[in-house]
């Protein structure tokens, strides 16, 4: 059974034929209740389920997950008109408070959501609330993603879907679960737990802090068989409103910062409260990239040493689990890092299984898109590649501050272990004691490519994932009442079953296309030419493109993959896309990575270029023989003229030459051939005897000569 997770489609047919189609907005951190919405009825809300029905669904086969999103497509931020993003923004500032995870599920709630859509109409002049409606309604259909807030959004190849008036089947279940909105008196109460039970010494926990709230102010207290007990309220406050409602509100001590200065607090006083905040599986990845110590060698030419390759890993944080990662011979560049966010998000089995490794889900489960992602602040980051991944799919992205290494330790400290532990098995790795005096030249012992190197990495992530004890992990109450060990793969398992909401789901595909890196191709009368390879599609031709292009070429916008040359993807519009195929003539660069195919091109140009040296002696050889045997025809022809050249002439000549042709090139096969010896006297005494005799004479003849020997 797939995943179900945050923007899952989950589909059943009706009594009547049709599909209802519900996407799922929220899980409770328990897994006990959710809130869903029809994608398909344009006066839709959110309605509550319980989410083991939900999953007994699946199990029973009456429902099923739809892979395909129809709603979320792909946008390139610079091709989307500026107006169009102004309205977009602008309509995205009206509900953003209101969508926020703090705000998760009271929103869900009718009665909270219309106090809610009050105070958002209040707070704009002219704006009506069923506006609102309208903007809340296309952000949960639309995958919770602001970019279905732009205008004419329907227009960019949504399917029209025919609606009935009413929905047949039976009703929904009553909303059982009301939640409380954020008052001042719940704030208040926030503050005192929090200052009472979290912002304290002795390293007091959130979830602490949550019970104790529960306890104080959302529980009844009754006797059962003489011993005191607690019974909680239906209408309490979430976990989540509280870790925000901390996270959004308490900043760390100002006046310590000035006492001792603010970089000495961050590394030596800052309480530990990442590991409190994140939640569970998906919160938080961390992304880093590291130079290999290992030389590799080229896929094409074992001979050849390529250089020691980028590797970057995506960790979830509280898992520690790897997420996923990348392999390449590129320097550290957004390539790299969007190809491991990429296969962070990827079906590993999949994955694996191109690399000959059959695995089970349990093995290594990470497939989903965190909610926020922490790197450094390398050029990559820094960049406008990223922004599209992070809007479509609203996840929060959070550099490292200069100095704060601490706070990506995790990933860190995985790519410390990743090689060392194994580096004594490695041909080609470089050894401390490199380019010292009597030190070995560790880049002659190369022998790996960057497939051998990328199956040893899973080989160490499986392990890692399924084996690894974390030493020093924050361990939980929870965790050590439920038995949890600090393995990776417990620790996902276990924070999937308490903290179910977190993780979510989107197509691969789409994820990938808003990942790919963008640069301009040509379109030319051969092709659509890209890196110096050409490609074409049926779109393409049946536009006469090809035609157009005769007249006068033009650039045009492709996504690609930088992994492999095979396919190319030109932009039609905002959201639109064809892929275009690798040509013909350009098959023998299939299968390879544009880097490899870049690598393929320099080496034939080299080795072009050390041929050219012998093609320069062959035609030099060839223009001396020529020249020669002019210079000998010339000779041989000596001071004869030739006379005024007439058609008549020129027939009887070639008859004559002819002649001998035939005698001197017929097959005869016995150890002498007359024809062939004396024949170039033969030939010169012939043709001066021609020469001698008058031209008339000659032809009639000749002509008559030959006659008589064809009659014989």
């Amino acid at each position: 059974m797939l995943p179900v997770a945050v923007n899952s489609i989950v589909v059943t047919e009706l009594p009547d034929g049709t599909l209802l189609r519900q996407r799922i907005l929220w899980i409770d951190n328990e897994g006990y209740d959710c809130f869903i919405i029809d994608i398909d009825d344009k006066k839709a809300l959110p309605v509550y389920r319980r989410f083991s029905s939900v999953l007994q669904g699946l199990e029973d086969k009456e429902l099923f997950i739809e892979l395909v999103d129809p709603y979320l497509k792909v946008f390139h931020e610079e091709n989307i008109p500026d107006k169009h993003k102004n309205r977009r923004d602008k309509n995205w500032q009206y509900i953003k408070e209101a969508v926020s995870l703090e705000n998760e599920p009271d929103i869900f709630n009718e009665k909270i959501r219309w106090k809610m859509i009050q105070e958002i109409v209040e707070q704009h002049e002219k704006l009506h609330a069923m506006t609102v409606y309208k903007y809340l309604r296309r952000y949960w259909q639309r995958g919770k993603n602001i970019n279905a807030l732009l205008p004419n959004y329907e227009a960019t190849g949504v399917k029209e879907r025919n609606f009935v008036k009413s929905k047949p089947g039976p009703s929904h279940e009553n909303v059982k679960y009301e939640g409380i909105p954020l008052t001042k008196e719940v704030k208040n109460q926030f503050d005192k737990i929090l200052k009472k039970y979290y912002h304290v010494e002795g390293n007091s926990t959130l979830e602490y802090a949550y019970n104790q709230l529960i306890k104080e102010y959302y529980s009844d207290e009754v006797y059962v068989d003489g011993k005191r007990a607690f019974i909680t309220r239906p209408k309490r406050p979430s976990r989540r409103q509280l870790i925000y409602y901390n996270a959004k509100h308490y900043k760390t001590s100002e006046h310590r910062k000035k006492r001792i200065g603010t970089r000495k607090y961050n590394l030596t006083e800052r309480p530990v409260l990442g590991a409190s905040i994140v939640e569970g599986p998906g919160s938080e990845y961390q992304i880093d990239s590291t130079k290999s110590n290992v030389y590799l060698v080229s896929r094409f030419n074992p001979g050849e040493i390529i250089g020691r390759a980028t590797v970057y890993y995506v960790i979830d944080v509280f898992s520690r689990e790897v997420a996923g990662f990348y392999i390449g011979v590129e320097e550290a560049s957004w390539v790299g890092a969007m190809m491991a966010l990429a296969n962070a998000n990827m079906d590993k089995v999949e994955f694996c299984k191109e690399y000959g490794y059959e695995i089970t889900p349990d093995m290594w489960r990470a497939k989903h898109l965190p909610l926020s992602i922490r790197s450094d602040k390398g050029p990559e980051f820094t960049s406008d590649n990223i922004e599209p991944y992070l809007q479509v799919f609203l996840i929060k992205f959070n550099n490292t501050p200069t100095g704060r290494a601490d706070l990506k330790g995790i990933v860190e400290q995985y790519i410390f272990r990743a090689e060392e532990k194994i580096k004594s098995l490695l041909p080609g790795y470089v050894h401390k004691d490199a380019g010292e005096r009597g030190a070995p030249d560790y880049r002659k012992d190369a022998v790996l490519t960057i497939e051998d190197y990328t199956k040893i990495i899973i080989e160490g992530i499986l392990n890692y994932n399924q084996n690894h004890w974390i030493d020093n992990y924050p361990v939980t109450k929870d965790m050590l009442r439920d038995n949890v060990k600090p393995i990776p793969n417990e620790l996902w398992s276990w924070g999937i079953g308490k903290n179910t909401g977190i993780l979510r789901y989107a197509d691969p595909k789409i994820v990938k296309l808003n990942l790919l890196p963008v640069e301009k191709a040509s379109v030319t009368p051969r092709g659509i030419k890209f890196e110096n390879m050409f490609y074409s599609c049926k779109y393409v031709e049946d536009e006469d493109w090809y035609y157009r292009a005769e007249q006068e070429t033009w650039m045009i916008k492709v996504s690609y993959d930088p992994r492999l040359v095979d396919y190319i993807y030109i932009h039609l519009g905002n959201t639109d896309y064809k892929a275009c195929e690798l040509l013909s003539r350009n098959k023998v660069y299939c299968g390879m990575t544009f880097a490899e195919a870049k690598l393929k091109m320099k080496l034939e140009d080299h080795a072009k270029a050390d041929h050219d040296s012998v093609v320069l002696t062959g035609n030099t050889n060839q223009i001396a023989n020529i020249e020669k045997i002019v210079h000998e025809a010339v000779k041989r022809k000596g001071d004869r003229q030739i006379k005024e050249v007439k058609t008549t002439d020129i027939i009887p000549n070639r008859a004559v030459e002819k002649e001998a042709e035939r005698k001197q090139s017929a097959f005869i096969l016995t150890e002498n051939n007359p024809y062939q010896q004396h024949s170039h006297v033969q030939e010169k005494i012939e043709v001066e005897e021609i020469y001698e005799e008058d031209d008339d004479e000659i032809d009639l003849a000749f002509l008559k000569k030959l006659q008589e020997e064809k009659m014989r």
